[in-house]
């Protein structure tokens, strides 16, 4: 029997530093559409809300115009490069599969996600991250993705757990907002790519800098919770 206690589980710039590999295949994207290759360090700024709109940011950077056929052309090429790339210099935090493993002992732990579904999966497989999740959910996985929170009540409807029993965890204010919207606690994590905003003042009812801490953290905001 599984545990009704819940934790999502974002993953790039939460379990995995995923930006080498989108920017490298991002910028494959680009030259073959004959535009010039954009920073890692830009990137990490632009990840969490997914591909479609990475792509947006990008060229709005680039073009300051909307183009929808320019946008499709790059994005279907960007899809086809990262699907070749997605697990090439890209690297699991530290302390991530230790954690996940002591979690997992007393947690549903679900990967909640706005990554495609097919490169989603294809990551956690080669990570060795999959098996720990009961439940896995893309941004195309539902009719809308984070802030969306229609991946958390599909959670509670599936899983028959209640919100005060659920935790989201992840790096950027768009998990902040996915648990604000779906009024469940969220932890924020500060080494990803969200380093210039202040993830507490956004909502956040904890911030670490330190995966390992999630545990203490999640029991902490539970125990909180049910005293409430």
């Amino acid at each position: 029997m599984h545990p009704k206690k819940t934790i999502l589980f974002d993953l790039d710039g939460t379990l995995l530093d995923s930006a080498p590999d989108i920017t490298l295949a991002l910028n494959k994207a680009l030259m073959k559409n004959q535009l010039n290759p954009i920073d890692e360090s830009i990137v990490r700024n632009l990840i969490g809300n997914g591909s479609a709109e990475l792509i947006a940011r990008v060229l709005n950077r680039k073009t300051k115009k909307a183009d929808h056929l320019l946008h499709k052309k790059i994005h279907d090429d960007f899809l086809i490069a990262y699907k070749k790339l997605s697990y090439f210099f890209s690297k699991l935090y530290p302390d991530v599969q230790e954690t996940l493993g002591i979690l997992y002992q007393s947690f549903s732990l679900v990967c909640l996600t706005n990554k495609p579904s097919p490169i989603t999966h294809l990551v956690l497989n080669l990570t060795g991250l999959a098996s720990w999740f009961r439940l896995i959910i893309s941004g195309d996985t539902l009719l809308q993705m984070k802030p969306s929170p229609v991946g958390v009540n599909f959670c509670i409807k599936n899983f028959e757990c209640k919100r005060e029993d659920m935790v989201i965890v992840g790096d950027s204010t768009v998990d902040i907002k996915t648990a604000a919207a779906a009024g469940v606690k969220a932890i924020g994590v500060t080494y990803g790519y969200s380093h210039n905003i202040d993830l507490a003042a956004e909502g956040a009812d904890a911030t670490t800098d330190k995966i390992k801490e999630i545990p203490r953290l999640v029991k902490k905001l539970l125990s909180e919770t049910k005293d409430n």
